[in-house]
């Protein structure tokens, strides 16, 4: 906070031309900061980290002025405001921050530390272990990125000017600021209460709507990655389980459970078009490839979930009785990008209530994927085990904590044999004591599996069952061995 706070409130105050706002936003980025801090690997650089979130709080912030400004003026062109705004040379510190996050970070970091923080050209180049030419040259490029992109904006703005706009403020936050922000932050992380009577209720906000957004941009890329590998790879992004392994074993990746071509016969023609069992095979390889993408996301939203709420989601919303009213399905939709849907719910009511059996056929594409009957029906097959020693136990999400066996050898969804309604409360049953259900219905070979590290494995269907009830449970050494 004192090494820090400066720059940070300077940022919000250049980019928001009211004190109550910079002050807001200035709680909101250590809010985030609090949160997010163990996130962060490289830890020299944590001014630059720290300025990225103070700029998008601030402008978030500025962006919510702004509409809310043109949207009480009748009779206004939004498209020639914005137009105009771009084009002001008064408005030039946020015309220049916004075009600072857009450079590099071998451009954004000596920006950082050497303006906005004060430092020299020697300080920076110990903190980014660059050559002090490095960093000079950098700066330099940096500055003419800046400019020439200014330019580009209808603004021109010689070096001097670039230099005073970003220039370190030497102001401090308030005391009775920094003490309200230090405990707030501490509290917010540990995820307690009593976070409202420190920071003001807007800080709170700015702050979760800025975790909101690192964690769906997270998901983004980490679902494009496994994409991208899958199509690279031609494997997919999961491994294939071996059922030699005992309970308390953790998965361990193998080869890939997909079968190669056969080679070509000698003397036929290179074009000859591929035979229909190899077509098959490839588009079953895709279908798999697809649903392992479809698994990994779904993992990674409920650890998004688990970032935010301190837990996971229940199998279940239940009403004060216990009743279960919505499937977990329902639950996540925020975080796939389905704000919209998730609010036309009636969440005191039940899937089949006459308000909420509408919004069955608004069923996200994610969840109806590899059946298309099943989809027609608004039914899918990614399903959690629900039952006593499973992920999904009782009227309570689980926390990290309760998966005693590790994250990496626990089961958290599986594609099931059955297909369900997406938003009934309905998931594979699990009893320790009986048979375990058939699961398994996109592929005749095995299923996929979604661990609660967010891997995904491919488990064929002569998988021993004792081997299955031990990833099924989070603590194997609760299983009597007359269930076994």
């Amino acid at each position: 906070m004192v090494r820090h706070g400066p720059m940070v409130l300077g940022v919000c105050r250049r980019l928001l031309h009211d004190a109550d706002q910079a002050e807001d936003a200035f709680q909101a980025a250590f809010l985030v900061l609090a949160r997010k801090a163990g996130a962060i690997q490289k830890r020299p650089l944590l001014n630059a980290w720290l300025y990225g979130v103070a700029y998008k709080v601030a402008a978030r912030l500025r962006g919510r002025a702004w509409r809310r400004q043109a949207s009480e003026t009748s009779g206004v062109d939004l498209a020639s405001v914005a137009a105009t705004v771009d084009a002001d040379p008064s408005d030039l510190p946020p015309l220049l921050h916004e075009e600072v996050q857009r450079l590099p970070d071998k451009y954004k970091n000596p920006i950082v530390l050497c303006y906005l923080e004060g430092k020299t050209h020697e300080e920076a180049a110990l903190l980014l272990r660059w050559p002090l030419g490095t960093v000079k040259g950098r700066l330099a490029r940096a500055r003419d990125l800046l400019r020439s992109r200014l330019t580009r904006r209808g603004v021109t703005a010689s070096e001097g000017v670039m230099a005073t706009a970003l220039a370190a403020n030497p102001a401090t936050a308030r005391a009775k600021l920094m003490d309200a922000t230090i405990r707030a932050a501490t509290r917010f992380a540990a995820g307690e209460g009593g976070v409202g009577k420190l920071a003001s209720a807007r800080a709170i906000a700015l702050s979760q709507g800025v975790l909101r957004t690192m964690i769906l941009t997270k998901l983004k890329i980490g679902a494009a990655l496994v994409l991208a590998l899958a199509l690279l790879g031609g494997g997919g992004g999961y491994t294939y389980l071996s059922q030699a392994e005992g309970p308390k074993d953790a998965p361990k990746p193998g080869p890939v459970a997909a079968e190669k071509p056969a080679p070509a016969d000698k003397g036929k023609d290179d074009k000859e078009a591929a035979p229909p069992e190899a077509i098959l095979k490839l588009k079953e390889l895709l279908k798999r490839t697809q649903s392992s993408n479809n698994l990994k996301q779904l993992a990674l939203v409920m650890h998004a979930y688990q970032e935010v709420n301190h837990h996971f989601p229940a199998a279940a919303v239940y009403d004060k009785d216990g009743k279960p009213l919505l499937s977990w399905r329902v639950l996540i939709l925020p975080y796939i990008e389905q704000d919209a849907l998730y609010k036309e719910f009636h969440l005191n009511e039940p899937w089949d209530s006459d308000h909420n059996k509408k919004l069955l056929a608004k069923m996200p594409p994610l969840y109806g994927f590899g059946d298309e009957n099943a989809a027609k029906n608004h039914e899918t097959h990614y399903q959690g085990f629900a039952g006593k020693g499973a992920f999904f136990d009782g009227k309570k999400g689980m926390d990290i904590g309760d998966i005693r066996d590790g994250t990496s050898k626990t089961i958290m969804f599986v594609e099931a044999k059955k297909p369900v309604l997406w938003t009934k409360p309905d998931d594979v049953p699990f009893d320790a004591g009986k048979l375990l259900p058939k699961v398994g219905g996109l592929d005749k070979y095995g299923f996929l599996t979604a661990m609660c590290d967010g891997s995904v494995h491919f488990i064929p269907l002569t998988v021993k069952e004792v081997v299955l009830r031990g990833w099924i449970t989070r603590n194997s050494d609760e299983l009597k061995p007359n269930n076994r």
